[in-house]
C-alpha cells in the first residue's frame, strides 16, 4: 500500500470512529471490528483501547490510528561524548526501555496528539489531515 493510499484510509478510519464514538459503541464491538481483517491482533488492540481511554481520547480514533500505523516517531536522546559517561553510574539512573514501553510511548505521545488535533480542528477529517501533516508522524515499519 503506498503513502497515499495508506492516509486515505486513516482519514476515512478517523471520520468513522467519529460516527462509532458518538454511538457510544461497546468495547467488545470496537475490538471485534478492530481485528476483523488481522491488521491488529486481540493483544494489540485490547492495549490501544486502554492506552486511548487513560490518554482521555475515544478509543474508536485510538484503534483507528494504530490500525493505520501513523503514530509519533520515538524520540532518541542524543548520545553523551564518551569522556562524560560515568562508569560507575547504576543503571537505574537510566534504565534501558524495554520494547514494549517504548511502544507504550509512542502509542501515548500519538493518542495525546490527535486528541489535540481533534481538539482544534472543526471535524475530524481535519484533524486526521493536521495529524498526517505533523513532522514527527510516520507509518510504521
Amino acid at each position: 500500500m503506498d503513502e497515499q493510499e495508506r492516509a486515505a484510509r486513516f482519514r476515512t478510519e478517523i471520520i468513522e470512529a467519529a460516527r462509532a464514538s458518538g454511538v457510544a459503541r461497546r468495547h467488545e464491538e470496537l475490538i471485534e471490528r478492530a481485528t476483523a481483517d488481522g491488521t491488529l491482533s486481540m493483544a494489540e488492540a485490547v492495549e490501544a483501547y486502554a492506552l486511548a481511554e487513560e490518554e482521555s481520547l475515544a478509543p474508536a480514533f485510538g484503534l483507528a490510528l494504530v490500525r493505520s500505523g501513523y503514530l509519533v516517531r520515538e524520540l532518541v536522546p542524543p548520545e553523551p561524548p564518551a569522556e562524560a559517561m560515568q562508569q560507575d553510574a547504576p543503571g537505574w539512573i537510566q534504565p534501558e526501555a524495554s520494547e514494549g514501553l517504548a511502544r507504550e510511548r509512542r502509542l501515548r505521545a500519538s493518542f495525546r496528539r490527535l486528541r489535540q488535533m481533534l481538539e482544534r480542528n472543526p471535524s475530524p477529517a481535519a484533524a486526521a489531515d493536521a495529524y498526517l501533516a505533523e513532522p514527527d508522524v510516520a507509518p510504521e515499519e
